[in-house]
């Protein structure tokens, strides 16, 4: 078959996580299919990075928005802000040309934000169209709702509020007008299927996956003094809630019992929130860094402090791939299959996750069991190679339909 893939971003390189998910989606639906991208970039015709063999891509100037026009949507507009996101009249004159000459039998929508894009086509576009939920987006901000509401801080409740409603709506609507849907986790996939309504949902789960060649054990020691790492794009809200509640909540806690240890956050666009965190004892905040693995390889325990969000996070599978231990709530849990679940240290009050990470830095035979336990079940269950087929077998399936 003929796939069009539309992206936010470039897929490549694979550096973050839409960009993880989509060049690995991408490279396994092209060892069967002919794929062409459609995409993004700051200047047209410009794609950094080597694609999979044999995909070919065209890039759009990315849409800039002031904030007076967010305003403007979140205050006037029926439609969620992430709707306006990425939708620019040149993209849409892109896609119409692309369908014209390149003729998709589908095309892949990589996140609910690209889905503008496909109404703008109507029907026909529609009903070609396969929704890829990175996340079931009115559940993220349903969940920050509450935690929000929880915390006391009614500015953001409101946001999160006015989101989760209009998104449900949205989201609801691609769901039902679209062929048919994946979600990267059998909870996501449950909101997606409520959304849907009595109207019957054509919907896999394909979670993301780990290259477990790339992403593997370091020969090298722990640094010294030992470091506890979070790594993450660190603009994205559930990030900078996570690294913020644990560096107020939980480091203090680790300190008074190790006080040599140091906090790692590592990642592209730190929040004025997150840069803050460097002036406290202990904390350093890297910013963008062209490779995340020597940070895994000199780290003694990985934490996943997340509160709010779906999915199966990239995170969780790079630190279990790499043989890190690794001490998560619940919530960063989300999304991953039992075995692997059981891999991991899962905490939710900060006493509690304070004590985990620290019992983790004091007993090196703790770390070393469950380092091997997490590398084994995470390359049983998440190596690329063991999703790619569930994928294909969808898109096939899809594609017969009609």
């Amino acid at each position: 078959m003929r796939l069009l893939v539309l992206t936010p971003d470039p897929p490549a390189p694979p550096t973050k996580g839409t960009a993880l998910r989509n060049y690995y989606l991408i490279a396994g639906l092209a060892t069967q299919h002919t794929v062409r991208v459609l995409t993004y970039s700051p200047l047209a015709g410009e794609v950094a990075g080597a694609l999979p063999a044999g995909v070919t891509v065209r890039t759009v100037p990315a849409p800039s928005r002031s904030l007076g026009r967010r305003l403007r949507v979140l205050l006037a507009s029926t439609r969620p802000d992430l709707a306006d996101r990425r939708f620019s009249p040149a993209f849409g004159q892109a896609l119409r040309e692309e369908c014209d000459r390149f003729g998709p039998d589908l095309l892949m929508v990589e996140g609910l934000e690209m889905a503008p894009a496909v109404f703008a086509l109507g029907a026909e576009g529609l009903r070609r169209s396969i929704l890829d939920a990175h996340n079931a987006e009115y559940r993220l901000q349903a969940q920050a709702f509450r935690l929000a509401l929880a915390e006391r801080r009614p500015l953001a409740a409101v946001y999160a509020g006015l989101q989760a409603l209009k998104l449900a709506r949205f989201e609801g609507e691609c769901l039902r007008r679209m062929r048919a849907a994946i979600a990267v986790s059998t909870e996501d996939a449950a909101a997606l299927e409520r959304l849907a309504g009595r109207q019957p949902l054509r919907l896999a789960v394909v979670p993301n996956g780990i290259d477990c060649t790339l992403w593997r054990p370091a020969e090298l020691p722990p640094a010294e003094p030992p470091v506890v790492l979070f790594t993450g794009t660190m603009d994205y809200r559930p990030n900078v809630d996570a690294v913020d509640w644990f560096a107020r909540a939980i480091w203090p806690r680790v300190r008074r019992v190790v006080p040599e240890a140091r906090f790692v956050i590592v990642g592209r666009a730190p929040a004025p929130a997150v840069q803050a965190l460097a002036h406290l004892p202990g904390i350093t905040v890297t910013g963008a860094v062209p490779d995340d693995r020597p940070h895994f390889a000199r780290a003694a325990v990985y934490v996943v402090p997340v509160r709010f969000g779906g999915g199966v996070r990239f995170k969780v599978l790079q630190a279990l791939a790499c043989g890190l231990p690794v001490v998560s709530t619940r919530a960063g849990a989300s999304g991953l299959v039992p075995p692997v679940r059981e891999a991991l240290v899962l905490a939710d009050d900060p006493v509690a996750f304070a004590e985990e990470v620290v019992m983790l830095l004091r007993t090196p035979a703790r770390r070393q069991r469950l380092a091997a336990l997490g590398r084994e079940r995470v390359v049983a269950a998440y190596d690329w190679s063991q999703i790619w087929p569930r994928l294909l077998t969808f898109v096939d399936e899809v594609g017969r339909c009609g």
